[in-house]
């Protein structure tokens, strides 16, 4: 049984608002030169970076990053990690740190953190300079030092598209497989 296609575009925009939130809080960042450090979580998982952190299991708003990431928050210092579903899984969360003397020359230990798990992890890593407030984004073991963040929203918004279809597709074509009559109550 097929998902209506009003419906699909409604579950499809609601798995996507975080994008929205959380490119706003960047850009409120970048312009307001507020360090921070955002890992979006993709297919190989970042259980053990979120359990080094302490649990939000929030819904993802830019007020709720902008209170992580204020100077007078307990929570600031380390990286918050977005999981696979939009939600903000974990704050001040423990990376590992690049060992690349090319970075560890011309970043400090956010950048360094960001590159570090893009090294072990498929994660979409953000960093937000404090001293600059130049937004860059470690994948793939390397580090784009100076996004463009329009570029980079349109980037990632065909990324998050791309898995919303797949899992709206896979939703629908997978329907619960019923249990035969025979095989009720009866133990291999």
């Amino acid at each position: 049984m097929g998902k209506s296609p009003l419906l699909a575009k409604v579950l499809f925009s609601e798995q996507l608002g975080f994008l929205d939130e959380l490119l706003e809080a960047v850009k409120e960042f970048s312009a307001k030169k507020i360090g921070a450090l955002i890992a979006l979580e993709q297919d190989s998982g970042l259980k053990n970076y979120i359990a080094s952190g302490i649990p939000v299991h929030g819904q993802m708003t830019k007020e709720l990053l902008c209170s992580i990431f204020h100077s007078s928050s307990p929570l600031h210092d380390g990286a918050v990690v977005i999981g696979p579903d939009g939600r903000l899984a974990a704050a001040k969360c423990l990376f590992p740190v690049t060992q690349d003397m090319q970075i560890a020359k011309a970043y400090g230990m956010r950048h360094r953190a960001a590159v570090g798990l893009a090294e072990v992890s498929d994660a979409i890593v953000i960093a937000v300079s404090e001293q600059t407030g130049q937004v860059s984004v470690a994948r793939n073991g390397r580090l784009d030092p100076e996004v463009n963040l329009e570029a980079f929203s349109a980037e990632i918004r065909s990324l998050y598209q791309v898995k919303a279809k797949k899992s709206l597709l896979r939703s629908a074509s997978s329907p619960a497989e019923p249990q035969a009559a025979g095989d009720r109550g009866r133990r291999t």
